[in-house]
């Protein structure tokens, strides 16, 4: 039979020591993973904003490059009936907007809206055009 001695000079790591490094590694880790999930939750929001304001922004080009005597830049709410203008992959966005008469040409507010995470979400644009070139 054999006996084993200790030196009181051997080095190393007890099984507790690496334990408890892992749990804290495994936590930091967490920490990490979760901070992705709201990375990218972010950045889905952000582009969703991006793309609702394209959008608008086309839809405002689109009105500006009528004559102003346009029928189509009429006081009223568009498109009639009030259901929004599909856009966007699998219609996500609705656009409408609104003409009025003001005394330097026509208000114009666009409203997109689409839904985020089960959460309704809108943009609006308002600009003025003008009868005077």
């Amino acid at each position: 039979m054999s006996v084993t001695t200790h030196n009181a000079n051997e080095k190393g790591f007890t099984l507790i020591e690496v334990l408890v490094a892992m749990v804290i590694f495994s936590v930091g880790i967490l920490a990490v993973a979760q901070m992705q999930v709201r990375s990218l939750h972010a950045n889905s929001g952000a582009f969703a904003q991006t793309e609702a304001t394209m959008y608008a922004t086309n839809k405002a080009e689109d009105l500006l490059a009528l004559p102003f005597t346009n029928a189509g830049l009429g006081a009223a709410s568009y498109p009639a009936g009030g259901t929004p203008e599909p856009h966007g992959l699998n219609n996500k966005y609705g656009l409408t907007w609104t003409i009025s008469n003001i005394t330097t040409g026509r208000q114009i507010n666009i409203i997109v809206t689409w839904t985020q995470q089960g959460l309704p979400k809108s943009l609006n644009f308002n600009f003025v055009k003008s009868d005077v070139l």
